[in-house]
């Protein structure tokens, strides 16, 4: 296990200029998606309110969040994204497609919190943490782990030629080794998210709604 540790904290030291690039693409697509909101028409806006206003009612009323269910769309959602990066890393040009996947992330993410936040102001707030911080505190920095990974990977098959077959074999082995961390993080998140935030969301909901 330290072993592991400290396996991963040096890559993450050698690695840690990608990450903090990685990282701001994925904020910038956060900042993005709360900005869309101000374009958006009154429509779209007043059909989002409704069906973000029944889903609350559904949880005021204490109907059950099929946990099963919310944990298969979670694998779904999130290992295709890993595939989806993992498959973009291992083409030259494939890091630049990785970084915008990240970004449409986080705009996903913005856009969520920003239309909580502008409907509901502390309240939405609150509501967003319940709803995203438990599963997203794990998912988010796999995520990004996943992304610093891919460009490193993507990049480094830009910059240098391998002579042995085997020096890219390595190369390729210790790649998809921290791909499957990954994937035990995805795991994991899916779990908090199925699980735990739902309980959060009932108790935010039952205080301040």
């Amino acid at each position: 296990m330290k072993s592991l540790r400290r396996l991963l904290l040096e890559y993450f030291r050698d690695h840690l200029g990608i990450f903090i690039f990685a990282t701001s693409f994925f904020l910038a697509g956060i900042v993005a998606g709360a900005l869309i909101l101000r374009f958006l028409k009154i429509e779209q806006l007043e059909n989002l309110q409704s069906s973000f206003s029944a889903f609350l009612q559904s949880l005021r009323l204490g109907e059950n969040l099929e946990s099963f269910q919310l944990l298969k769309a979670s694998y779904r959602k999130n290992i295709s994204f890993l595939a989806l990066t993992w498959f973009l890393g291992l083409f030259r040009p494939g890091f630049p497609l990785v970084l915008f996947t990240l970004l449409l992330k986080g705009l996903a993410l913005g856009f969520t919190v920003g239309f909580t936040v502008y409907n509901f102001s502390l309240r939405g707030l609150l509501f967003s943490l319940a709803a995203l911080f438990p599963h997203n505190i794990i998912l988010i920095p796999a995520f990004l782990f996943a992304a610093t990974t891919a460009t490193a990977y993507s990049y480094m098959s830009r910059k240098k030629k391998f002579v042995y077959k085997k020096t890219v074999s390595n190369h390729f082995s210790e790649y998809c080794f921290y791909m499957f961390i990954v994937f035990l993080f995805i795991l994991a998140g899916g779990l908090f998210e199925a699980y735990l935030s739902p309980v959060f969301m009932r108790l935010v909901v039952s205080f301040f709604f």
